[in-house]
């Protein structure tokens, strides 16, 4: 066996002895996993994942060529519902929250779906009212292609 195999055997047996006797609070069982939505690049040299941290959600992106984190977008604001890259270097994210609408009572759930360019930073929302895209236009379900 080579020494990583060990070493994640051993962790594993730790943590695992660990969980047996210690009892799950209620706050474990109401909170959210620290990380969540891994997506790999069609490359396979970068991975995107959420991380969630007390009142803090990211979206990171980490390259798995260079090891290290490549940016970190914060996304408190809106719910990350999922992502997923299209290329190397861009990764669509499909985010939403609930928000009220001009002309309608209560609130909706709104999603929109962006591009962020990982070597770059920059994010741009894929749909935008204006350009025969209307403002009831703009909730994206599902992107196919």
């Amino acid at each position: 066996m080579s020494y990583g195999t060990v070493l994640f055997l051993f962790l594993a047996l730790l943590t695992s002895e660990a969980s047996a006797t210690t009892a799950p609070t209620l706050d474990d069982y109401g909170s959210l996993p620290t990380t969540s939505q891994v997506s790999l690049s069609p490359d396979g040299e970068t991975i995107a994942f959420r991380r969630f941290e007390g009142e803090k959600d990211s979206l990171m992106v980490y390259s798995l060529a260079n090891k290290k984190l490549v940016r970190a977008v914060d996304v408190s604001a809106v719910t990350p519902d999922e992502m997923f890259f299209i290329s190397g270097k861009q990764l669509v994210i499909r985010a939403s929250e609930r928000k009220k609408l001009p002309g309608f009572k209560g609130r909706y759930k709104v999603s929109t779906a962006f591009t962020l360019n990982t070597e770059t930073g920059q994010l741009e929302q894929l749909l935008r009212p204006g350009d025969n895209v209307y403002l009831g236009q703009t909730n994206v379900s599902r992107i196919i292609g």
